[in-house]
C-alpha cells in the first residue's frame, strides 16, 4: 500500500514523502560525479600542459570504462596558483568551498601543499601530490588528508647514496638551490 504522493522504495516496503525522494535522488546523483581538483604551481592563470594531462588522462579513464561500474564521471577543476602563497590558500578554499571538490591532485611543490593542505584536511577533501617531497608532510596529525606517489627527501638522500656506495663512486656533486622562478 501507498498513500497519495508517496513512492514506495523498490528494495524496501518503506514509504516516503516526495521530498525525500527528490532530496535522495539529488544525493545520489552527486555520487555519480567525482569532482577533481587539481591545485598547480604552475604560474597562475594558465598552464596548457598540465591541462592537456588532465584531459588526456580523464579520456584514458573514460575510453578505457575504469568508472563504468559506478556510472561515474570526472569533473576537474583546476587552479593554477603560482608562488603566490596567498592565492595558494585562496585557490584551496576555492576548490573545497566554491567548486566542492571531492578530491585534489597536486600542490606543484612542499610549500604549496603544505598550505593547501591545512584547508584541504579541515574540509576532509583527500590530496595527492606528484612532486611535494617535504618530510614535514609525512606528519598525519598535521597533514591527515595528505599523500604522496614520491618519497620523502630523505628517503631520496638515504637511497641515492646507497646507490653511490654500490657503485664504487669516491665522489659525487650535488646542486641545490632554493630559489623561486
Amino acid at each position: 500500500l501507498t498513500m497519495a504522493g508517496t513512492d514506495t522504495c523498490p528494495s524496501l516496503p518503506v514509504q516516503r514523502p516526495p521530498q525525500m525522494t527528490v532530496a535522495l535522488e539529488e544525493c545520489e546523483e552527486d555520487y555519480r560525479t567525482l569532482r577533481l581538483g587539481f591545485h598547480s604551481s604552475a604560474e597562475a592563470g594558465f598552464d596548457s600542459g598540465a591541462m592537456h594531462g588532465v584531459e588526456t588522462a580523464i579520456r584514458a579513464i573514460a575510453k578505457d570504462g575504469l568508472l563504468d561500474q559506478w556510472n561515474t564521471t570526472i569533473i576537474p577543476f583546476y587552479k593554477a596558483v603560482g608562488y603566490n602563497d596567498p592565492y595558494v590558500i585562496e585557490a584551496a578554499l576555492e576548490l573545497t568551498m566554491e567548486d566542492r571538490v571531492n578530491a585534489v591532485i597536486g600542490g606543484g611543490s612542499s610549500g604549496r601543499s603544505i598550505l593547501a593542505n591545512y584547508v584541504f584536511s579541515l574540509a576532509g577533501v583527500p590530496q595527492v601530490a606528484q612532486t611535494s617531497t617535504s618530510p614535514l608532510l609525512s606528519n598525519k596529525e598535521k597533514f591527515p588528508t595528505f599523500s604522496r606517489v614520491v618519497p620523502p627527501d630523505d628517503w631520496q638522500g638515504s637511497l641515492l647514496a646507497g646507490i653511490v656506495r654500490d657503485i664504487g663512486w669516491r665522489s659525487i656533486s650535488i646542486l641545490y638551490s632554493s630559489r623561486r622562478p
